[in-house]
């Protein structure tokens, strides 16, 4: 997770997702050479079902795809089954560490080439 000052970095796009002016999702997409790293994923739970996650990785997608990225990566944990269930939907799959990762039992690493297409 970033930090709000993190968040506001220049490599950092920054992505919300509002109903009658409260913010009910978020997601982050920092950018490196080669790859964007999905960082902060959140929609608020009486807010979930509605499409919004959805939307949020259709945006990063588009946004990564502009900048010419061949690939999206992130780190989430394994015990977190929703959002790695998300995540394959999208077509991510497992990869090694990344960037400045160690490896690690709780970390699940996924990367996404954005040869693919958009989806699901």
């Amino acid at each position: 997770m970033l930090s709000v000052e993190d968040l506001c970095g220049e490599d950092v796009l920054f992505y919300g997702a509002s109903l009658d002016d409260t913010y009910i999702g978020c997601v982050g997409l920092v950018l490196k050479e080669t790859y964007g790293e999905i960082k902060s994923m959140f929609v608020d739970p009486s807010h979930r079902g509605l499409g919004l996650a959805k939307m949020l990785m259709a945006t990063l997608e588009g946004v990564a795809r502009e900048h010419q990225l061949k690939s999206i990566k992130l780190e989430t944990g394994e015990l977190l089954k929703e959002a790695v269930a998300l995540y394959r939907r999208h077509g991510f799959t497992s990869c090694d560490p990344f960037g400045d990762y160690a490896d690690h039992p709780d970390s699940l690493f996924m990367t996404k080439n954005l040869d693919s297409p958009i989806g699901p």
